[in-house]
């Protein structure tokens, strides 16, 4: 029975290294990103309310556009606008608030591996990597 429970337990091992190898954290958090849109407030008029996957954040980004789009014509750059609307909690997308939610979120996918960093090092690296997402995901 022992000899059982070494084998399970080194197979959960190898099992997490191949995961881990496989599919990054910034993936995973891709993931995550696209299971906290929810366009269920919007109007069909504006954006396309009944997308799926990875359609799911282009649709946001779509959104972010119309909603900041003039922006972007003043010379704001893309990421700092996208940024500052997504920290505006725009309501197509359920993103955490406190900074323990974001670090516990960052630390469980394998962004970060210290829960001892500081607050505005945490909010603004997630910011960062969502951003990095939805710009590599739009175009």
């Amino acid at each position: 029975m022992n000899k059982n429970k070494i084998v399970l337990k080194e197979l959960r091992s190898l099992i997490k290294q191949i995961i881990k190898e496989e599919i990054s954290p910034k993936t995973i958090l891709k993931h995550h990103l696209i299971d906290l849109i929810d366009f269920s407030e919007y109007d069909e008029d504006d954006i396309n309310i009944n997308v799926s996957g990875e359609n799911k954040i282009k649709e946001l980004f779509n959104l972010f556009k119309l909603e900041k789009g003039y922006e972007l014509k003043l010379g704001i750059s893309l990421k700092k606008s996208l940024e500052d609307w997504l920290r505006g909690l725009p309501s197509a997308i359920d993103l955490p608030i406190y900074t323990n939610d974001i670090e516990n979120l960052l630390f469980s996918i394998g962004i970060i591996d210290d829960r001892d960093m500081d607050e505005q090092y945490i909010q603004d690296l997630f910011y960062k990597t969502i951003v990095d997402i939805i710009i590599e995901t739009s175009i």
